[in-house]
């Protein structure tokens, strides 16, 4: 029986395609299935490479020397055309690891950190890391595309190689404007409302946890026309700034394409 199930547990397999009619599981998921979710023989399971593919199978052998998985069925879903991509200026390893695993279960297509004037960490990017906990994302969300992280030193080197998208900049600015009441900036889901519904790829710049610079604001909007939108009266701290702007966007984009299919 074939099993696609959102209830099945799932397994990854990156860059695996699928093809032989079984697949002995890699050191990391044998261990996942044999010692965490203690799964039997006969148990069915799904597992995914993270570029849209999603194979139902049947656990034939689990012991202490390995996992096979027997193969039923494997069934390969386009990327949706609507694409969120989160622009962050990087903040703290521990909140950049939270936001990582936030995004990635919510359906972030690409995800690309670059360092800022005010960036509070000098350490390297572990692009790795951060790409494996994109990848275990897929265990909760049971999505078949993996996010894609990318890394920079600096804003501009970004800016120089940035996607094509229509872009956002969560702005927190009229906060602090109280004594000019007139200062008004739209909400991304207001301002989402009004795009053409041929923009598919989205773009939403978010600040480290002192914000960007008025340079860094001036050189973002001349390079990309990044449009200010407000997440509301409060100062959000970064994670929840992340959360939030990328659920308001995958919500409208998911509503769009129900709406148009």
């Amino acid at each position: 029986m074939t099993d696609f199930s959102l209830h099945t547990w799932r397994l990854l397999l990156p860059q695996n395609p699928f093809t032989t009619p079984d697949v002995l599981l890699p050191e990391e998921e044998h261990h996942y299935v044999f010692n965490v979710l203690r799964l039997k023989v006969g148990s069915d399971v799904q597992l995914t490479n993270g570029e849209g593919s999603i194979a139902s199978g049947k656990i034939v052998r689990t012991d202490k020397k390995g996992t096979l998985v027997e193969i039923h069925n494997v069934l390969e879903k386009p990327r949706a055309k609507s694409r969120i991509h989160l622009y962050l200026g990087c903040p703290k390893p521990a909140t950049l690891d939270e936001i990582i695993d936030f995004v990635a279960e919510q359906g972030a297509c690409e995800v690309h950190i670059f360092k800022t004037q005010k960036c509070q960490s000098k350490a390297p990017f572990k692009l790795e890391k951060l790409q494996k906990n994109a990848f275990e994302a897929l265990r909760i969300s049971k999505s078949p595309w993996a996010t894609k992280i990318f890394c920079y030193d600096t804003l501009e080197e970004f800016l120089s190689s940035k996607p094509q998208s229509l872009d956002f900049l969560c702005d927190e600015s009229p906060i602090y404007t109280a004594e000019n009441p007139n200062t008004h900036i739209a909400s991304l889901t207001e301002t989402l409302q009004k795009i053409d519904k041929s923009q598919t790829r989205l773009g939403i710049f978010v600040g480290p946890e002192s914000s960007f610079t008025e340079a860094e604001r001036t050189l973002i909007h001349e390079k990309t026309k990044a449009t200010p939108v407000s997440l509301g009266q409060n100062i959000l701290r970064v994670p929840t700034a992340c959360v939030s702007a990328v659920g308001i966007a995958v919500g409208f984009c998911e509503s769009r394409e129900k709406t148009l299919a």
